[in-house]
């Protein structure tokens, strides 16, 4: 929009800038911002609103230009909000082939040997066979998948193979024939084509500037700003313990399946509240008298030799295992403590564990195993486990023959 309009006057710089801005709050608020700015106006800031005001004339010209400007705006917005339709994909030119950067010779050379293939289908291998024995393999390394002037290649077999097949079949030639002479269809096809391929580069395009910016988004990120939570430590048994077959997604789902189960089950049994039975006075006499004749006959009692003493089946032997169990204690080979036989596989683990006893462990494995075997961990563990207890047991043994002398 130009600065000079003839017959309307030009504010100062102050001004003309106060006058924009009021003209672009107006435009987006209505007119009943411009009214609050008149009644509001004490310091004369906002006179261009008056009409008697000389800049008056400028302030109206810009409000029209910015309505116009708006309207403009809006058009353009809506012509571009437009959905595009889809031009469906034209027909493929079969004889029109792009050539890479390639040399006459050579092109020669594959439009002949296309042209043999395409007679002759099946023998591209074969003449690959004949020419690289008559030491010709270079100029025909373009029949090899993997090379860049195979696609060529591959295009003008399928062409010579369709023109022998017009030459044979006159009904293909024909329809050939009659969409030549359709001279409208061929420009409208030519449009179309060219529509096709213009909406074809647009989403390319489009899909390359969404590629960049995600790229750039990705690049300002700090991949640098972390701050470190927890750490996990691995030993010597982490890194040869056997752990267990990784779970499948299918296996999550089922889990998760199963728990969700479970709460709902738990969720709809409620708890039954057995009520207390009511006690009438009645009831409180039937059940005294019924106590009363319970302890008034008594058991007959089965006669009982003389100096024998009656225990409940199988007390004494589970006494004796408590007994056994509770004081039987095992020396730990790494610490030389003695620890309660129930407890001593946490102790065995975690003193293996520890990184004080480190050298007491790498000692007890040289000198309990020379030589190198073929168990795994947890034989070897189960091995350190039975050698301790058996040791345990020999010095128990070895108390009871010093305290029976």
């Amino acid at each position: 929009m130009v600065d000079f309009v003839e017959g309307i006057p030009i504010p100062p710089e102050k001004i003309k800038e106060t006058i924009d801005k009021t003209a672009g709050y107006v435009l987006k608020n209505g007119e009943t911002f411009e009214d609050r700015l008149k009644n509001s106006d004490e310091n004369g800031q906002f006179a261009f609103l008056k009409d008697e005001n000389e800049y008056n004339p400028y302030y109206r010209w810009k409000l029209s230009g910015g309505e116009d400007q708006k309207k403009a705006e809006t058009e353009n917005t809506s012509v571009e909000e437009r959905p595009v339709a889809e031009i469906p994909k034209p027909i493929d030119l079969e004889f029109l082939t792009e050539l890479p950067p390639i040399s006459a010779l050579d092109l020669d050379i594959i439009k002949l040997t296309a042209l043999f293939s395409a007679r002759n289908s099946g023998y591209g291998p074969a003449l690959l066979r004949y020419q690289t024995g008559k030491g010709n393999k270079h100029q025909f390394e373009f029949l090899k998948e993997a090379h860049s002037f195979h696609p060529l290649y591959k295009n003008l077999v399928k062409q010579y193979q369709k023109l022998i097949q017009l030459y044979e079949s006159p009904e293909l030639l024909g329809d050939l024939m009659t969409r030549l002479k359709e001279s409208d269809k061929l420009f409208d096809n030519a449009y179309a084509r060219a529509q096709y391929k213009k909406q074809h580069k647009d989403r390319i395009k489009d899909a390359n500037n969404q590629k960049q910016e995600r790229q750039i988004q990705f690049a300002s990120i700090d991949w640098q700003d972390f701050r470190i939570v927890g750490k996990v430590y691995f030993d010597a048994i982490d890194e040869v313990t056997e752990l267990s077959t990784p779970l499948s997604r299918e296996d999550l789902i089922y889990r998760s399946l199963q728990a969700k189960n479970k709460e709902m089950e738990l969720q709809k049994v409620k708890p039954v509240i057995k009520k207390p039975k009511e006690v009438t006075p009645k009831s409180k006499d039937i059940s005294s008298e019924q106590v009363t004749s319970k302890e008034a006959t008594p058991k007959e009692a089965t006669p009982v030799p003389k100096g024998m003493k009656i225990k409940a089946a199988g007390e004494s032997r589970l006494k004796n295992r408590k007994t056994n169990i509770s004081n039987k204690m095992i020396r730990c080979p790494l610490t030389n403590e003695l620890v309660p036989e129930d407890e001593f596989d946490n102790h065995l683990r975690t003193k293996l564990r520890d990184p004080r006893y480190e050298e007491q462990q790498n000692n007890f494995i040289k000198k309990n195993f020379l030589h190198e075997s073929n168990l795994t961990n947890d034989q070897v563990y189960e091995n350190i486990k039975r050698l301790a207890k058996k040791r345990t047991g020999e010095e128990v043994e070895t108390d009871k023959r010093q305290h029976i002398t």
